[in-house]
């Protein structure tokens, strides 16, 4: 877990490059879900609850970094993450060029469904917090689909209902009650 407090973990794994901090990254996880107890996550009461995203995993970096990839990721149906689109807006071109900076993240999880997430952004001093509402189904004991129902933008656009479907598959291959 020492491994997660590393303040450039997510914008060196993000990297082409980055491969060495990857490969530590998923070699923790090799070994942390080794400890698992928890045979069902997806239907454990653990898994509600506040949670503050340290990291998020994503696929590895193609040899170019591409401003599009999260686009791509989207329309192909694969791996598709509104907090990934961040991230790898706030690193690149266009998120360097306009002084974002990405705060801090939260998850809150509730009634095993119910999900509220939020990102903590910077844009030229001024700090805003963007949300989405979305619902989680089970899938399997550890595999769960996650359906992004309302985002909540900053005045004057507010709250959005989504007028197409954007949903993602999450593996949930540990779990404790360690927040």
């Amino acid at each position: 877990m020492d491994l997660l407090d590393d303040s450039s973990l997510e914008e060196e794994v993000l990297r082409p490059e980055g491969k060495p901090m990857r490969g530590r990254v998923d070699e923790a996880i090799v070994r942390l879900e080794r400890l698992n107890t928890n045979e069902e996550p997806v239907y454990s009461v653990e898994l509600d609850g506040t949670w503050n995203v340290r990291y998020a995993g994503s696929y590895a970096p193609g040899l170019l970094s591409s401003p599009t990839r999260e686009l791509a990721l989207f329309l192909y149906g694969g791996g598709f993450s509104l907090g990934n689109a961040l991230s790898s807006f706030a690193q690149g071109f266009w998120g360097q060029s306009l002084g974002v900076k990405l705060g801090s993240k939260k998850v809150q999880i509730t009634g095993g469904r119910d999900v509220e997430a939020s990102a903590q952004v910077e844009v030229g001093g001024r700090k805003e917090t963007l949300t989405y509402k979305a619902e989680l189904m089970p899938l399997s004991a550890a595999r769960m689909s996650e359906e992004v129902v309302a985002l909540k933008l900053p005045d004057p656009i507010g709250n959005q209902d989504l007028p197409l479907e954007l949903r993602r598959s999450i593996l949930v291959t540990y779990l404790d009650e360690d927040r």
